[in-house]
């Protein structure tokens, strides 16, 4: 068995590795190089802040504060957040427009755990967004930014002009459609670049928020057990043992849920999803990947030592292959290694330790998304897995479209574009915005309607939810780029 790695000693100065001091050493060499970051620190801030009032003195820049979750989870609205007790895990939950929490329930994407949302006399506040107003006085906007525009909203009373946000998707003179969850351009599937993929995936599963009772990965085949935050396995003898990532409903599909629309969807089937594990093995030993969707098999088999690699697509069976990609190199034993894999798409994506080794358009079988399933195999030596997590994309449904499904789009003359909502579940957006001729709006907003990028993001977060959304990358006050 492979044993968990032991952490480095840490010395008083916090340096690991570093041996502890003999005696009690003076603190004050220490404190001159402290006390010249923080003076270059406060004097960053302050430049930072000097610009940033300049940009928006000059009318250059706005800042935006965004009510409602129509772009979660990439910019979250008012909201609420709520403790797994099944997990540990943070779920942030939407409030309504009006700012009021919402009641009822909310399911973990984790574990499963249903928890209740407590009443709260208000929410938390969501994402404020600096917008870059001078950008698109110097060029026409581009398909997958987050733009804000001026929207004639008849819903609310009165009836008035406000600032939405969403992204991008539509050009002007191009046809839009919606076929299984993904945005179709002229006909052609719109295939997003991995650095706009990398921004909008949601998570569904990590081995490091799982119930003890109840483990989201599965396996009838001896030889795993659970190791800290991941699986480790021991051969029982030939042949592979599988473990499949499963639901609380039983089912191995993964579904369009989203934590955040508190007991909204979930009964569409997702089939663009990124799996991303940690892998230590032994000589000889081998793992592999299985994504089953449908009737579309990719899988990806990486060898320990020595052997080769390979990545290949089958139909019907995991016997009929269509493609197949050799040559991927072998692992080093007993290196942990960063394994990332993902179909989206029509796309098929590997990355080894940060480095891309395969990108390959492969459009799928002539099948729907009916299912969609994950498993992970090992066999021959010794192996763990750790930090196993699973993401999936972004599903924009047709449902309830006035202007998509059925075959049907949306044709966009000079000067519009087509916005969607990261949130297909609850986003009103470019597929529900009826033909107002008095505004000249309908399923587009018109050029000189967008007031500008959104470019960056700031969100308030309190101490206690470090470790929570996503994996460990909120500090108390988040600022980051808008993607």
């Amino acid at each position: 068995m492979i044993p968990l790695p032991s952490p480095a000693p840490v010395s008083p100065g916090g340096e690991p590795g570093a041996a502890a001091p003999q005696g009690t050493p003076s603190r004050t060499p220490a404190r001159e190089p402290r006390r010249r970051a923080t003076l270059r620190e406060n004097v960053e801030l302050f430049v930072v802040a000097v610009v940033l009032a300049l940009v928006i003195r000059h009318g250059l820049g706005e800042i935006f504060k965004i009510p409602t979750g129509s772009m979660a989870p990439t910019l979250f609205g008012e909201h609420q957040r709520v403790r797994c007790l099944g997990c540990g895990w943070t779920i942030p939950v939407g409030a309504t427009d009006g700012g009021h929490p919402v009641r009822g329930t909310a399911d973990c994407p984790f574990c499963g755990t249903r928890v209740d949302i407590p009443a709260r006399p208000l929410p938390y506040g969501g994402h404020k967004i600096v917008a870059n107003k001078l950008l698109y006085r110097l060029r026409d906007p581009r398909r997958w930014e987050v733009a804000v525009f001026r929207f004639w909203d008849s819903r609310v009373t009165p009836p008035r002009e406000r600032n939405f946000i969403k992204r991008l998707w539509g050009l002007p003179g191009e046809r839009i459609g919606l076929r299984g969850g993904d945005v179709f351009i002229d006909g052609e599937i719109c295939q997003k670049p991995w650095e706009i993929q990398e921004a909008i995936w949601i998570p569904v599963a990590d081995t490091a928020y799982e119930r003890d009772d109840e483990p989201r990965w599965r396996s009838d085949a001896p030889g795993w057990t659970r190791q800290g935050g991941g699986w480790a396995f021991e051969p029982p003898g030939a042949g592979w043992s599988e473990l499949e990532l499963m639901f609380p409903s039983g089912s191995g599909n993964v579904t369009d849920a989203l934590c955040y629309n508190s007991g909204g969807g979930g009964h569409n089937v997702v089939g663009d999803l990124k799996v991303s594990l940690r892998a230590t093995g032994e000589e000889g030993a081998r793992l592999r990947v299985l994504l089953h969707v449908a009737d579309d098999f990719l899988t990806l088999e990486l060898p320990f030592g020595r052997g080769e690699g390979g990545l290949r697509q089958a139909e019907v069976s995991p016997d009929r292959e269509v493609w197949t990609l050799g040559d991927l190199p072998a692992l080093s034993p007993g290196v942990e290694h960063e394994v990332v894999f993902a179909r989206y798409d029509h796309r098929l994506v590997l990355f080894l330790d940060g480095v891309e080794v395969a990108s390959e358009v492969r459009p799928p079988g002539e099948s729907d998304t009916r299912g969609a399933k994950i498993s992970l195999g090992a066999t021959d030596a010794p192996l763990r897995l750790g930090s196993v997590r699973v993401w999936r994309d972004i599903y924009y449904r047709d449902e309830g479209s006035i202007h998509l499904g059925g075959g049907r789009e949306v044709v966009l003359e000079d000067g519009q574009y087509f916005f969607l909502g990261d949130n297909s579940g609850s986003s009103n957006d470019s597929r529900a915005w009826p033909h107002d001729a008095a505004h000249d709006q309908g399923p587009y907003i018109t050029r000189e309607k967008i007031v500008g990028r959104a470019e960056f993001s700031l969100l308030y977060l309190d101490l206690s939810l470090l470790r929570d959304w996503p994996w460990n990358t909120f500090p108390r006050i988040r600022v980051g780029r808008v993607r």
